[in-house]
């Protein structure tokens, strides 16, 4: 039973932990600069032509990488500054280097291909932080109840009384969340079998590492994505098993839109598409303290 579970949370893994390295954590700091409720006053400001903010801070300031400032870069400088959201310590040129500092939130739509070659995509939402991982897992888990779910008794009664929406890591600890009746089941990896350090390993031959800036790149191109003007920055890899790819990705501006992994046949591996990407993460995504907490005694032995 314990195998299986593992093999649950092994695929949620697969699919969802494609990043890099973690940052330093702020509530509202950026490069050692305190964020408070005067500074969303002056970011509001500047975006109602009031107020003019140095280069230096307008950097901050923009803190969805559109190159503007707006109402809404001043309501989420004041979200940190009353410490609703967290947001790292540093400063990025761009979306693509913000998200290999390890820390954000994003809606993803993510396409593999099976052993068949068909392509399947799933969507979901990731909230990252260097001490705690969140997946709203959309509908890859009814791919999983699919799959798993009439094979063991176990997991016919999990999904039936608890239909889970997200997955939560943190603190050497699992949270599996049920979103509509606001419960979570919180078990210690070590209940389900490790800490996945395996898992993570095969990750790493499966989706590329992210490179810490565009500059990195062997070569960039022109390309329209959806109707956008994009630049696609392409890097030569190497997968741990020798196996030769690209990793193309797709930037608008500042904004990043796609990542893929093309095969050096030009076959496709596999791509993330980012419907949303944010730098800054929820509190409430990096703990389970608005949920009713489900006594693992209760799904009847489910780990055992």
């Amino acid at each position: 039973m314990k195998k299986r579970f593992v093999k649950i949370i092994s695929l949620v893994l697969a699919v969802s932990v494609i990043f890099g390295s973690a940052a330093v954590m702020s509530f509202a700091a950026i490069d050692g600069y305190v964020l408070g409720v005067a500074d969303a006053r002056k970011v509001l400001r500047d975006a109602v032509g009031l107020e003019k903010l140095s280069d230096a801070d307008r950097k901050i300031a923009d803190m969805d990488f559109d190159s503007v400032i707006s109402v809404a870069d001043a309501r989420t400088v004041l979200r940190l500054a009353v410490q609703l959201d967290i947001i790292d310590g540093k400063t990025y040129e761009n979306e693509y280097e913000m998200l290999s500092g390890g820390q954000y939130t994003a809606t993803l739509s993510y396409t593999a291909v099976n052993e068949e070659g068909v392509p399947k995509t799933y969507t979901f939402k990731l909230a990252v932080t260097p001490y705690s991982f969140k997946m709203d897992v959309g509908n890859m888990m009814s791919m999983l109840e699919k799959d798993f779910g009439g094979s063991d008794a176990g997991l016919d009664k999990m999904f039936e009384m608890f239909k889970i929406s997200a997955v939560l890591f943190t603190g050497g600890k699992i949270s599996l969340i049920d979103e509509e009746n606001k419960q979570s089941l919180t078990v210690s990896e070590k209940e389900v079998g490790g800490d996945f350090s395996e898992v993570k390993s095969i990750i790493k031959e499966v989706i590329p590492d992210l490179h810490p800036s565009l500059s990195a790149a062997s070569s960039k191109k022109s390309a329209v994505l959806d109707g956008k003007e994009c630049t696609v920055y392409v890097f030569d890899c190497t997968a741990e098993n020798g196996v030769q790819y690209t990793s193309n990705v797709y930037m608008n501006g500042k904004k990043l839109l796609k990542i893929e992994s093309v095969g050096s046949n030009g076959e496709l591996i596999g791509s993330v598409v980012f419907d949303s990407l944010s730098r800054v993460v929820n509190v409430s995504d990096t703990n389970t303290k608005s949920y009713d907490d489900i006594p693992v005694t209760d799904i009847g032995g489910l780990f055992g």
